[in-house]
């Protein structure tokens, strides 16, 4: 899925030459960010599992998802970008492993170098969960006008 613009004639090629059609995003409310639930709720699939493009998971995602059976759960949004990491399970272990230097601050207020990553996971199964996408849709376009 993407907007008018987002997609070169380069990128479509690559996505068709493995199977994929790209599609544009043509619903009212779509623009600038906030487009991953668009794109979920308007998924012609009946199971929808969306790793948003700068999403770096911190931990093993096996909760979410058995890697023969598929999604684990009916349907949910995971964004963390509510929090400072410095206070997550994970902190500053995951960043250890990666060879990475951990996000520093001075004191325990929230700045930006500890602030959680922006993206998202949207998990969805439209028959298990009939509102779910026009609860998505619901929900981007309240963060649009926000």
């Amino acid at each position: 899925w993407h907007l008018p613009g987002e997609m070169t004639p380069a990128a479509a090629r690559l996505l068709r030459a493995v199977a994929a059609e790209p599609r544009l995003l043509q619903h009212r409310g779509a623009k600038g960010y906030y487009n991953v639930p668009f794109a979920v709720a308007e998924s012609g699939f009946e199971r929808v599992l969306l790793l948003a493009s700068d999403l770096t998971p911190m931990q093993n995602l096996e909760w979410l998802v058995d890697p023969l059976r598929g999604l684990r759960m009916v349907s949910g949004i995971f964004a963390p970008d509510i929090g400072d990491m410095r206070f997550r399970p994970f902190f500053p272990e995951a960043f250890e492993r990666l060879s990475l230097p951990a996000p520093a601050c001075q004191g325990n207020y929230r700045c930006k170098e500890a602030w959680e990553t922006d993206s998202c996971i949207v998990a969805l199964d439209h028959s298990q969960c009939p509102a779910g996408a026009a609860i998505l849709r619901e929900l981007a376009e309240d963060a649009q006008n926000s």
